[in-house]
């Protein structure tokens, strides 16, 4: 076998050491060794309070476990009210959409309705006139018989 450096070796030449143990760090060691000569009833107040000290943290937890949860509680309710006015909210946005589109149609037959009426207006104008033009003209003419008649 080639190592990452070009050297050739032979796996059946090494040699393992059976039982060798790495010795333990000195932090871990001084304190296992205090530990073993601490008096008992001096282990035991500290557990207690390890153990008091735990439970407190514990309690602690549990505590902002439930305000976090009635937050998230609140948070959903929240949420769902609004969803329920943007659902809401979406349906008269439809319906004045709606309503929208129907007034533009009302009001496009409107306006051609109104361009009718122009044209009418303008049609009936146009007549009046020349009925009046008309009736001038036979008045003039009436006139002018019946003052012929006169002289006459």
């Amino acid at each position: 076998m080639q190592l990452n450096k070009g050297c050739i070796t032979d796996l059946d030449m090494l040699e393992m050491t059976p039982g060798f143990k790495c010795p333990p760090s000195l932090p871990e060691d001084t304190r296992a060794v205090a530990l073993l000569e601490e008096p008992i009833d001096v282990r035991c107040q500290r557990l207690e309070n390890e153990c008091s000290s735990d439970r407190q943290q514990l309690e602690d937890s549990k505590a902002s476990c439930a305000t976090l949860e009635k937050e998230c509680n609140l948070l959903k309710e929240e949420n769902f009210s609004l969803r329920q006015e943007l659902s809401k909210s979406k349906q008269d946005a439809d319906h004045l959409v709606s309503e929208k589109e129907e007034l533009l149609k009302e009001l496009e037959t409107e306006r051609h309705k109104m361009e009718q009426l122009k044209q009418d207006i303008r049609i009936f104008s146009q007549s009046f006139s020349q009925r009046q033009g008309q009736l001038t003209s036979l008045y003039t003419k009436s006139k002018a018989i019946v003052e012929n008649c006169k002289a006459s």
